[in-house]
């Protein structure tokens, strides 16, 4: 049986592919929400084999605090771009005013993927045996 850590990472990865097939189908908005989906399931991931406690949070910037991963340090600016794609993605009446630009941009989708990737690349190496 594999530990839940790894389970973690393993829907990381799956958000990562959905967030590019999104991407391709030209859905911008779902395909940000899933690198943020991936991110936050890496942190807790991360947690887990650490041997801390996931709390019930979406919230990457309180996983990121928790985690205090010295690997990590340079991606702060990462985790607050990528949070700001859980709430309004999912919610049309929590967005104030119109529709984000982002979530027609394909730059911006593109780059969020990347952050994604980067940020739970770095997470798995971390955890490599």
């Amino acid at each position: 049986m594999k530990p839940e850590w790894q389970l973690w990472f393993e829907f990381a990865e799956r958000d990562l592919r959905a967030c590019q097939k999104l991407l391709e189908g030209e859905l911008c908005a779902n395909a940000c929400f899933h690198a943020q989906q991936a991110v936050e399931k890496a942190l807790k991931g991360l947690l887990l084999y650490r041997g801390k406690t996931v709390p019930k949070t979406h919230s990457l910037p309180e996983l990121f605090v928790l985690l205090k991963e010295p690997a990590l340090a340079s991606y702060r600016d990462a985790i607050d771009v990528l949070n700001k794609y859980y709430i309004p993605t999912r919610y049309p009446d929590l967005i104030e005013g119109d529709e984000p630009s982002w979530f027609s941009d394909e730059d911006e989708a593109r780059n969020a993927l990347a952050l994604a990737r980067e940020v739970a690349e770095t997470v798995f190496a971390i955890a490599k045996p």
